[in-house]
C-alpha cells in the first residue's frame, strides 16, 4: 500500500509537470466513401476497399447505402432486372458511431426476401466493416438464389445477383490505450484506474502497453500520454 502511494505522489508530480494538451485528441479526419458493384452466380463475395482510413482512430463513423440489387433470370437469353424496391429498407442503409481502433464491424446480419416463414428468393449472410488495415470490407455468404415472381413473367429462377453500394467511413481521434475510462483524455482518472489495477496479470484495464500485466511500465506510458 506504501508502495502504491508513493507512486501515486511520483505520478501526480509528473503530470503536473507535463505541458497541457500534449497529446490533445485529434479532430476527425474528412470522410472517405467507397463504392463497390459486385456479381455473383451463388458463391461468396469478398470486396475490399482499394485506399484504407487510419486503423487507429478513437471511433469512426460508419455510413453504407446499397444502392442497387439485381437479378439475372433468363428469358430465352439472360437478363438483369433491377429488385431494389422489393428488399426492406432497413436493409438498404444504415449508420452507426463504433469504437476503434480497427478491425471493426459495421454490419453483419442474414438478409432474406422475403422474409421468412416464406422460402427465400434472395438470401445472404452480409457483413460490412473495416479490417486490421483500415480497409473498407464487405462480405456475402452462404448466398440462396431462389424463385422470385417479376412481372410479366410470373415466378422465375434466380441465376445470379448483382450488388451495388457504398460505404463511409470518417475516422474520429486517435486509439490512446493510456485513456483507461474512454473520456478522449488521459488525466488523474485514469492514473487512479491504473493504480487500482496495479498488479493485474493477464487481462488487466491498467495494461497500457500491451504486455499482459499493470506494472511501472504502463505508469510510464500513461504519464508519457498524459493530456
Amino acid at each position: 500500500m506504501r508502495r502504491l502511494h508513493f507512486l501515486l505522489m511520483i505520478a501526480l508530480a509528473a503530470a503536473a509537470l507535463l505541458p497541457l494538451g500534449l497529446a490533445a485528441r485529434a479532430a476527425a479526419d474528412d470522410p472517405v466513401t467507397w463504392f463497390f458493384d459486385e456479381t455473383t452466380e451463388g458463391e461468396n463475395v469478398y470486396w475490399t476497399s482499394p485506399t484504407a482510413v487510419r486503423p487507429d482512430a478513437a471511433q469512426y463513423l460508419g455510413e453504407y447505402e446499397l444502392t442497387g440489387l439485381w437479378v439475372k433470370i433468363i428469358i430465352f437469353v439472360p437478363i438483369w432486372v433491377e429488385v431494389t424496391d422489393m428488399i426492406p429498407p432497413e436493409y438498404l442503409s444504415g449508420s452507426d458511431t463504433i469504437a476503434g481502433p480497427a478491425p471493426l464491424v459495421l454490419f453483419d446480419q442474414y438478409v432474406a426476401y422475403p422474409e421468412p416463414p416464406e422460402d427465400p428468393a434472395i438470401a445472404a449472410n452480409l457483413k460490412i466493416g473495416l479490417n486490421a488495415d483500415g480497409h473498407g470490407s464487405l462480405g456475402a455468404t452462404d448466398i440462396i438464389l431462389g424463385i422470385i415472381y417479376l412481372d410479366p413473367w410470373g415466378e422465375v429462377e434466380i441465376h445470379g445477383l448483382r450488388l451495388a453500394g457504398r460505404i463511409t467511413i470518417t475516422a474520429d481521434g486517435v486509439y490512446r490505450p493510456a485513456d483507461i475510462n474512454g473520456d478522449g483524455v488521459v488525466n488523474t482518472a485514469d492514473l487512479l484506474l491504473l493504480l487500482a489495477d496495479w498488479g493485474c496479470i493477464g487481462d488487466c484495464a491498467g495494461d497500457v502497453d500491451g504486455d499482459g500485466d499493470t506494472d511501472t511500465n504502463d505508469l510510464l506510458a500513461l504519464l508519457a500520454d498524459w493530456g
